[in-house]
């Protein structure tokens, strides 16, 4: 009998991220283990059609409940959900449909999360006694498995990494069609940025400014990765690049994998979203990150990569480190397979165990 796995995360509201991470992680489990069922907590019919799997409304106590019953095991993750940085709201329910899990008699592995920011005294305590109802659990970042291990203890946590690095690109002939639709014909960067307090958007409009002028044959395809929140910013940075005409590309309406196989064709990447910065990574392409969250800064790291913290990205400290990236390319980009290769076999694993544990 098929084994019978259920997903819960932050999936089906248009993030590229989120939805790269499930796509992903269907896609290692059926490579692993071809005859699982998967089930995902889920409210977009869309996506689940185009995963293929059975989808449960994730809002509703029955259908959580349904769900549960339905499944060998819960899979929470990956994705950075347990963070209070928009309110409690998202720690409470990520715990909860654990709590709910073990209550019904599944066991509940974390898998390949980020963790935090959980500031809030009601959040940590929250975290403290329910985090350990898990029966294991894995982090996308040492800074994650660290706060972990302080705060649960008990809970049996290793060092993991972002399943979106395991998700397959298109093929050649979808990706020549889709450089030919967005007339990406010549070199190009790719800028995405996310709206956040702090953010000057005509700082980084005058650090593309510098790189376009002093390369004439390079245009700059602007992504926004979750289009409800960064399609504004991003017809902004295009009215504020017009200058440079046809040079400037605004890229909307993809899923995960056509995108990453885009920025696999990138120069370079200068990016807040997170996932932006990991599908660099993944095809292999030097970038530059701005830490509006610790999750930014800690990818950089793990990966030897340039990264400013949001408030410093400003004004001429901005266009020298642009610049600087844009220089060391070719060595980021010669370095990054070594780094970028035990993070891909790492979250691969995480799934491996959960398996095993069927």
């Amino acid at each position: 009998m098929a084994k019978r796995l259920l997903f819960s995360g932050y999936f089906g509201f248009g993030n590229t991220g989120d939805e790269a991470i499930i796509e992903a992680l269907c896609q290692e489990v059926r490579r692993q283990a071809p005859d699982t069922d998967i089930a995902v907590l889920l409210d977009n019919a869309d996506l689940a059609k185009r995963l293929e799997v059975r989808a449960y409304p994730r809002r509703r106590l029955f259908s959580i409940v349904r769900a549960l019953r339905s499944c060998d095991m819960l899979i929470s993750g990956g994705g950075g959900l347990l963070q209070d940085t928009t309110g409690a709201g998202s720690v409470i329910y990520y715990l909860g449909v654990i709590v709910l899990a073990r209550l019904l008699g599944r066991p509940a592995q974390i898998m390949c999360q980020g963790f935090g920011p959980v500031r809030r005294q009601l959040s940590r305590q929250l975290v403290r006694f329910f985090l350990p109802w898990a029966s294991s659990s894995s982090w996308r970042d040492e800074k994650s498995l660290a706060e972990v291990r302080q705060l649960a203890p008990r809970l049996a946590a290793v060092l993991s990494a972002d399943p979106a690095l395991l998700l397959e690109p298109v093929d050649c002939g979808e990706l020549l069609q889709l450089k030919t639709v967005y007339n990406l014909q010549r070199p190009f960067i790719v800028l995405a940025l996310r709206s956040w307090p702090g953010l000057h958007l005509s700082d980084f409009v005058n650090a593309v400014n510098s790189i376009l002028e002093a390369e004439n044959g390079l245009d700059v395809a602007i992504i926004p990765f979750q289009e409800s929140q960064d399609s504004a910013l991003a017809a902004e940075c295009c009215r504020a690049l017009q200058d440079w005409g046809e040079r400037i590309h605004l890229i909307k309406g993809l899923q995960p994998r056509q995108i990453l196989s885009l920025i696999g064709e990138a120069q370079l990447v200068l990016a807040m979203r997170l996932h932006a910065l990991i599908f660099a990574a993944a095809r292999g392409v030097p970038f530059m990150g701005i830490a509006y969250d610790p999750k930014v800064a800690s990818f950089c790291e793990r990966c030897a990569m340039p990264c400013l913290a949001l408030k410093d990205a400003q004004g001429q400290h901005l266009q020298d480190n642009f610049q600087k990236t844009w220089s060391d390319r070719a060595r980021c980009r010669a370095e990054l397979p070594e780094r970028v290769s035990p993070m891909r076999l790492a979250a691969a694993q995480a799934v491996s165990r959960a398996l095993e544990s069927l």
